[in-house]
């Protein structure tokens, strides 16, 4: 038996070789291809603004990494504020225009985190709604108040 001879790169049938990737980064890449919302965070666009992705599209993990890097923002506005305000006081040319313009900027990224974490919260109500239809129903003892699924005959806290 006579071993086939190494390929050599001058024989090989590819161009250009690709570099060897990692598996999970390959599967990364995939998902953030083929959603929207991803691809909007990857290129930090607005998530909100999107009227084409639908509440049951949207991924709470997502959201709240908007909402972290909006909240940065903020924090930074707000120190940079302070100190554009010390310095042109300590120079005597603090002006309210500039200080009004820095001041609705930083208003305007305040209210964009806002109005993230009132979508988050819609989205954690909406997931206990689901959770809670698809668990059949409940009911309440009268006697202690524990939630019970509806088809039980006793409550299993107090046995009433």
């Amino acid at each position: 038996m006579t071993d086939p001879a190494p390929e050599t790169p001058a024989e090989s049938t590819d161009p250009s070789p690709q570099p060897k990737r990692f598996l999970f980064l390959r599967r990364r890449e995939a998902a953030a291809a083929t959603d929207p919302a991803a691809q909007a965070a990857a290129t930090g666009a607005d998530t909100s603004a999107d009227a084409d992705i639908t509440p049951d599209r949207i991924r709470p993990g997502v959201v709240k990494r908007r909402r972290r890097q909006l909240t940065a923002q903020y924090e930074q506005g707000i120190f940079d504020l302070g100190g554009l305000a010390m310095e042109l006081h300590s120079r005597g040319l603090l002006a309210e225009d500039v200080m009004r313009r820095r001041a609705a900027e930083v208003t305007d990224i305040r209210a964009q985190v806002d109005d993230l974490s009132a979508q988050l919260d819609q989205l954690r109500q909406d997931r206990r709604d689901r959770r809670q239809a698809g668990r059949g129903g409940s009911i309440t003892c009268p006697a202690c108040g524990f939630h019970s699924r509806s088809t039980a005959n006793f409550c299993a806290a107090c046995g009433a």
